[in-house]
């Protein structure tokens, strides 16, 4: 059996579903989004494939009625059966098929053990450190001796360890190193220390991904950061892009970003 495709299928299924279980914002309503796979592409025993489209719709009758807003209260009970079906699932695939737990639509929430780190550098370093701050993530990472940056002497309250030398080479290297992939927000052409630092993980073996910022970020933009995330079982990410002198205005759009990426790809759609 082909594994590439119902992987990818139980991968939707949950995002678009299930991965709504996590509750932000307002308590009473839930925004409901991305219309749920065709199970028949399973190719499941009748059995299974009854109580999936039990699940199916129950869900479809939620969003008729309220216009893609759930109330709590309904959407716990469509929650409960969906989780039901998917150990189902996973008894039936066994390790021959990846589901995703209910850490959901977006594994790297508040609350969670996921940690941020960067170089502290003005742009989209500091961008990432006052994100995670501001949302209750873990940070830290490296920074040159001294705490340089462009703007001068990095504040205390970022809890990054200074490297021995103060050159910004050796902390990039070592943020690379001390985190399970590298994350490179852009905007433009990629070049000086942002080349730098995917240079630095190629050739370690390290994984690392380019996102550019240059235009509106979508659904699949958001689904490609998780997706990679998820692959590559990343715990502690780099964010590394330019400074803010090289590229005006890179703060405000790795923040919009990281609002967008932590709430999972539903929030794009919904702006």
């Amino acid at each position: 059996m082909n594994k590439n495709i119902p992987r990818y299928v139980l991968r939707y299924f949950f995002d678009g579903v299930t991965g709504t279980c996590l509750w932000a914002g307002n308590t009473e309503t839930v925004n409901a989004f991305d219309y749920p796979v065709d199970l028949y592409m399973l190719k499941l025993p009748d059995s299974l494939l009854k109580v999936g489209n039990q699940v199916i719709d129950r869900w479809t009758a939620l969003a008729d009625e309220a216009d893609t807003v759930v109330k709590k209260s309904e959407y716990a009970i469509f929650r409960e059966d969906a989780r039901q079906f998917l150990a189902m699932l996973r008894k039936h695939f066994g390790s021959e098929f990846e589901i995703l737990d209910e850490s959901g639509t977006t594994t790297i929430s508040s609350g969670t053990s996921f940690k941020i780190v960067s170089g502290g550098q003005t742009g989209v370093d500091r961008a990432a450190l006052d994100w995670a701050m501001k949302h209750g993530l873990p940070h830290g990472g490296f920074c040159p001796k001294g705490r340089r940056a462009e703007d001068g002497v990095l504040h205390e309250k970022y809890q990054l360890q200074e490297t021995e030398s103060s050159r910004y080479l050796q902390r990039t290297k070592q943020n690379v190193l001390s985190s399970d992939g590298t994350l490179i927000l852009n905007l433009g052409s990629l070049n000086d220390g942002s080349r730098t630092t995917l240079r630095i993980a190629e050739s370690i073996g390290k994984p690392c991904l380019v996102q550019q910022l240059d235009d509106e970020i979508t659904p699949s933009d958001i689904r490609r950061v998780l997706d990679w995330i998820r692959a590559n079982g990343i715990v502690t990410l780099n964010i590394a892009g330019p400074r803010e002198s090289k590229r005006p205005f890179i703060y405000g759009r790795t923040v919009a970003f990281l609002d967008l990426l932590f709430a999972g790809p539903q929030s794009v759609v919904a702006t």
